[in-house]
């Protein structure tokens, strides 16, 4: 169902507000729900949200919110409803990760269309075994043995591979989706505690408010 989604077409991060981030991420995957579901009970419900909402600060007047929604929702003991839910998820972190992506957004158009084209090769596979019917479908996953389960896995992480390295971007492909989590432990510890320095020392004595402050500060702890 994920390839099936749209990417949300605003700021679902804010700055890793953490708070403010909750929020405008529910507002997606509840607009998901409710325009899947079609259903008047959970127009009404999203609508009781959504009178009064004030989209600058994020905040219902009324002391409703998106995230209280999703919850309410995501405990009614619906298949359909969870299965939006974790589908809307996905794209979001899909959608971070290109977000973090500065080295693919800096490309020349002739490489960023190579890489889209071996993103868009990997997600047809990965479709390929997880749509209706097919083995790895959510419900098929739930009669696989554990070993048939990782050999199915394994099997379709092998195509993926196997695609990826046949292309001549290959190595530019892989070099876009490096991060932190390839740094030893204490390298990743050591340069978020001198980050968080850098911005104690740049912003002491600045009338930068608490929460831009403390963005900050996550941005370094999460990076």
């Amino acid at each position: 169902m994920s390839t099936k989604l749209s990417r949300p077409t605003f700021d679902v991060f804010q700055d890793n507000n953490i708070r403010r981030s909750d929020e405008a991420k529910s507002i997606y995957i509840a607009s998901n729900v409710k325009h899947i579901l079609d259903n008047p009970d959970y127009f009404l419900e999203f609508d009781s949200v959504l009178s009064g909402y004030d989209f600058e600060k994020l905040y219902n007047p009324n002391g409703l919110s998106f995230s209280s929604l999703v919850s309410k929702w995501s405990q009614a003991n619906s298949i359909i409803i969870n299965i939006i839910i974790s589908a809307s998820k996905y794209v979001l972190v899909e959608h971070k990760k290109d977000e973090q992506s500065f080295i693919q957004n800096s490309l020349p158009d002739i490489e960023a269309t190579a890489i889209a084209n071996i993103n868009a090769d990997l997600r047809s596979i990965m479709f390929e075994y997880t749509n209706k019917g097919a083995i790895l479908w959510n419900e098929n996953v739930k009669t696989l043995s554990k070993i048939d389960l990782l050999q199915a896995i394994s099997k379709c992480e092998l195509e993926k591979l196997r695609v990826s390295e046949k292309n001549s971007y290959s190595t530019l492909w892989k070099i876009t989706k490096l991060n932190s989590e390839y740094l030893g432990l204490s390298n990743r510890k050591s340069l978020k505690i001198s980050a968080m320095n850098m911005i104690n020392k740049e912003c002491n004595g600045s009338d930068i408010d608490d929460d831009t402050l403390n963005s900050l500060f996550i941005k370094c702890k999460r990076g």
